[in-house]
C-alpha cells in the first residue's frame, strides 16, 4: 500500500500517538470522513495507508482482499478491525490509567455499543475481548434482542451520570455523537433512534420530542433520511425543516421563561448542527428578549450571541435597536467578562 503520502499528504503530516485516552468516536469520526474520497479499490488502499499512518494503527488490507468490496462494505470492515484494535490497546493500557484518566467508555461499554449498532452479539472469554471474526476461537454472533439493547442504553446513561467530568451536557453529547457515528450500520435505524432518544430524554429530564429532531438530523448527516426513519412520509426535507423549527421554538420559549437548562440545550443543538442559516431567525428573536429579561446574565448574552458570528452585522443592528449593544460594550470596557467572539464582533478584541 504505497503512494498514499503523495495522494493524501494532509493525513500523513499528522501523527499523534495513539492513546487510550483518545475518544473512539472522535478518531473514527475523522476516519469516516476520509472514506468518502475513495471510489474504487485502489483509492481505498491509499486511504487505508494514510489512516494507518495518521492514527498510528497497524491494520493491513491486502489489495486482493478488498478489490471486490464496495467503499461502504470496506468501511464497515475497517471499523470492525479499528474498534477491535482500539479496545485491545485500551485493555493493555488499563492498568496504567487512574480512575480520573479513564475514558468515558470502558472497553465493555465500547464492545456492547459496537455490537448494538452493528447487529452483532459480543461476549467475553477469560477477560479477553472479542469483536466479530470467523475463526474457531470466536462465537457466531447474532443481533441482540431489543431488551438487551434497552438494558445497555440504561447502563450507558448511568455511566454518563456517574462518570468523570461535571457537565452532563458535554458527556451526553459525546455518547450521542458516538452512537450516531455507526448509525448507518444499524439494521433498524428508526428503532435505534427512538429507543436511544427516549433514554437520553429521560436521563436529561426533558420531553423526548425535543431531542428527536436532533436525532433525525444527526442521522440525516449520515445520509439516513427522515423519510426512511418515519416510514410512509412522502418527503424528508420538509419534515426535517419543520421539526428543527419546532425544537428551536420550544427551546426559545423555555429560555424566555428563565429555564436555563433549555437555553443550554438550545445552544448545544446549535453547536452540533453547525448550520447558522436554518435557525438564525430564532436567534434574532432570542437576543432582544435576553437583553430585557431580568434574569439574563451578560455571560448568557455573550455566549448566545457568539454563535451568530457569520451574521454579525445583522445581529449588531438588532442589538442597537434593543439597547443590548450599549450594555455589552459598557461592561466590556469595565473589564466584565465577555466571550472573545463577542469582543471581536464589537471591535473590542485583538
Amino acid at each position: 500500500m504505497t503512494g498514499s503520502i503523495a495522494l493524501y499528504p494532509e493525513f500523513s503530516r499528522r501523527k499523534p500517538p495513539f492513546s487510550p485516552r483518545t475518544s473512539l468516536y472522535r478518531t473514527l469520526g475523522k476516519l469516516d470522513m476520509i472514506f468518502h474520497e475513495a471510489e474504487h479499490a485502489q483509492g481505498l488502499l491509499a486511504v487505508l495507508s494514510s489512516i494507518n499512518t495518521w492514527a498510528n494503527l497497524t491494520i493491513d488490507f491486502p489489495e486482493a482482499a478488498i478489490s471486490h468490496l464496495s467503499p461502504a462494505a470496506h468501511r464497515l470492515a475497517f471499523f470492525q478491525q479499528a474498534a477491535a484494535e482500539y479496545v485491545t490497546r485500551l485493555r493493555d493500557a488499563e492498568e496504567h490509567l487512574t480512575a480520573k484518566d479513564h475514558p468515558l467508555l470502558t472497553r465493555e461499554d465500547l464492545l456492547h455499543v459496537y455490537a448494538a449498532v452493528t447487529g452483532t452479539r459480543a461476549e467475553f472469554r477469560s477477560s479477553d475481548l472479542w469483536i466479530g471474526g470467523s475463526s474457531q476461537e470466536t462465537a457466531v454472533y447474532t443481533a441482540p434482542p431489543a431488551s438487551i439493547l434497552s438494558q445497555h442504553i440504561e447502563a450507558l446513561m448511568q455511566a454518563i451520570n456517574e462518570g468523570p467530568g461535571s457537565d452532563p451536557l458535554e458527556k451526553l453529547g459525546s455518547i450521542h455523537q458516538y452512537a450516531f457515528l455507526l448509525l448507518p450500520f444499524q439494521k433498524d435505524n428508526a428503532l435505534w433512534i427512538r429507543a436511544w432518544t427516549q433514554k437520553v430524554a429521560a436521563f436529561w429530564g426533558i420531553p423526548s420530542s425535543l431531542l428527536l429532531p436532533l436525532s433525525y438530523g444527526l442521522a440525516q448527516q449520515k445520509q439516513v433520511y427522515a423519510r426512511d426513519l418515519l416510514g410512509d412520509l412522502e418527503t424528508s426535507e420538509p419534515l426535517w425543516a419543520n421539526r428543527w423549527q419546532e425544537i428551536c421554538e420550544q427551546s426559545l420559549n423555555a429560555a424566555l421563561h428563565g429555564t436555563s437548562g433549555y437555553l443550554r440545550l438550545w445552544k448545544h443543538l446549535r453547536s452540533i448542527q453547525g448550520d447558522f442559516g436554518r435557525s438564525f431567525v430564532h436567534l434574532e428573536k432570542l437576543v432582544p428578549h435576553l437583553a430585557s429579561h431580568p434574569h439574563t446574565t451578560l455571560a448568557e448574552i455573550a455566549e448566545v450571541t457568539s454563535l451568530t458570528k457569520p451574521n454579525a452585522s445583522i445581529l449588531l443592528e438588532r442589538c442597537e435597536k434593543t439597547g443590548l449593544l450599549a450594555k455589552v460594550t459598557f461592561d466590556a470596557r469595565n473589564k466584565i467578562y465577555v466571550s472573545p467572539p463577542m469582543l471581536e464582533m464589537l471591535g473590542e478584541g485583538g
